[in-house]
């Protein structure tokens, strides 16, 4: 009995491994970051832990399950053909101005690359929205004439400091908003924090654009 059970397992091992289990499945390395929001959509960029494919889903925030109906789906593609790799952009398009919108990034892990020949894909894998929200989304409104903005240089990964200087841009953002008395008042840009490397500046101004930057 030991005999037979030591040559199956010589044997089960001596078999070639299944691309299934030789390669770990994607899993969210780093992201999602939102870039060139627009009135009618958005862009979406994130990074996964081994080559894969990806897509973007999307649903309107009206409060039904994010999967009640079939949502639409956007791939990262070129040429009618789906990008693989570790570093994912996908540009969802079609949607309304001044509208909230939920999306869930998704990806497949790449098992097999042939090429032309032939893609073998793993199991399917995205942000959790079952113990999370999915995350929203808001495109900009067509009468809308304000804009703000806060941005932060290398902070060398410390978290703690990113946090504090998000907290601070927030509140002088807020303090800083135009009146009705001043709707089209800008505020210079200043730093409103520094700690050695680390620098966040505030900017707010209205979508008049300032006279030295008008044609004439």
């Amino acid at each position: 009995m030991k005999n037979t059970l030591f040559l199956l397992i010589c044997f089960l091992a001596s078999l070639p491994a299944s691309p299934a289990f030789s390669q770990p499945s994607a899993r969210i390395a780093g992201g999602p970051y939102l870039q060139n929001v627009t009135e009618d959509g958005f862009t979406v960029i994130w990074t996964t832990t081994t080559d894969a494919a990806a897509w973007v889903e999307t649903a309107p925030d009206d409060g039904t399950h994010f999967y009640a109906v079939e949502r639409p789906k956007y791939y990262d593609s070129h040429l009618g053909r789906r990008r693989l790799g570790k570093l994912h952009r996908v540009r969802v398009g079609g949607l309304e101005p001044g509208k909230t919108y939920r999306y869930r990034i998704m990806q497949q892990a790449v098992l097999s690359d042939e090429g032309n020949k032939r893609v073998v894909l793993g199991e399917g894998y995205g942000s959790d929205i079952l113990k999370h929200a999915p995350y929203p989304v808001t495109t900009p409104s067509a009468d809308r004439n304000e804009l703000e903005f806060w941005m932060v240089n290398d902070i060398h990964g410390r978290d703690s400091v990113f946090r504090l200087l998000s907290t601070t841009a927030r509140s002088r953002l807020k303090n800083s908003r135009p009146t009705r008395d001043k709707p089209f008042t800008s505020v210079p840009p200043r730093p409103i924090m520094n700690w050695k490397n680390a620098t966040a500046w505030s900017w707010n101004k209205s979508f008049a654009p300032p006279e030295s930057l008008t044609r004439k």
